[in-house]
């Protein structure tokens, strides 16, 4: 009796104020299940996504995604925008604490892709960041507009790429179907406005990299306005990063051949890829 080939999985962690049919392979699969079907653009893996849902505090995001990897041991994890920065934190934590986020087919931490996202999302110099001052006035008005704020954010991601119908669709079906609260929205924001990676990207993830204990991939837009390339730390000893060249914050849905390319070919470097 020949037993079924167990499927590397992927756990796709979206960004501020969308939903996980933000993701090109997403449309049309059934997300409230828990593990979805193999997709064709990255045939043979199982995939999950990750929720916002009863999150209304910024820790309470940082702890349920840290459950997430903890039960699910992924293979590799996908971290968009917010949903990146959420990531990184929940790994400089979890090295720190020496555990780490062992049992996946590997054997050790899961494999990193960040897409369009950032140590440190404000800044007082634009090619580094948004305004602090400007996202404190987007969760201001979060409190009593939030779905307008959702739409002011989402026209900035699509800010030059209005005539591209496609893509706004895709996004305004992603904000349309949210998973974040009222609450969830403000709390996203003030995680946005106070979060500062750089310390721990320099003294643990840095040593992680370096030392093959974590790999990981970064993946943005040369022209993306949210997460400005300028905040991208050079690329180190132990991670790569990929460039696309006219193309914003949402290189996945801009760039789809290319994005899921350079995470196959990520993915095949460290885990076999059937």
């Amino acid at each position: 009796m020949t037993l079924p080939q167990i499927k590397p999985s992927i756990l796709w962690v979206h960004g501020w104020g969308m939903s996980p049919n933000i993701w090109p392979h997403a449309i049309g699969t059934d997300i409230a299940e828990p593990i979805g079907q193999p997709e064709a653009l990255l045939p043979g893996w199982r995939h999950s996504y990750f929720t916002y849902e009863g999150c209304s505090t910024g820790e309470q995001m940082v702890r349920h995604l840290h459950s997430r990897l903890s039960e699910e041991k992924p293979d590799a994890v996908v971290g968009w925008s917010l949903g990146g920065m959420l990531l990184l934190r929940c790994l400089a934590d979890e090295l720190r604490s020496g555990r780490q986020f062992t049992g996946s087919m590997r054997g050790g931490m899961p494999l990193v892709i960040l897409a369009g996202t950032t140590l440190s999302f404000t800044h007082p110099d634009r090619t580094y960041g948004w305004p602090r001052r400007i996202v404190e006035r987007m969760r201001a008005k979060a409190e009593a507009e939030p779905w307008a704020v959702i739409e002011q954010f989402a026209e900035a991601m699509l800010t030059g790429r209005m005539h591209d119908t496609r893509l706004v669709d895709q996004v305004k079906a992603s904000w349309g179907t949210t998973d974040f609260s009222r609450e969830g929205l403000y709390a996203g924001l003030s995680y946005l406005i106070e979060e500062d990676l750089q310390r721990a990207w320099v003294e643990i993830l840095t040593p992680a990299l370096k030392s093959g204990a974590l790999h990981l991939l970064w993946l943005q837009g040369e022209e993306d306005g949210i997460c400005p390339i300028g905040a991208v730390p050079d690329t180190g000893e132990g991670w790569q990063k990929a460039v696309f060249p006219r193309t914003g914050h949402l290189p996945f849905l801009e760039r789809t051949p290319e994005f899921y390319q350079r995470i196959k070919e990520f993915l095949h470097e460290y885990l076999e890829y059937r």
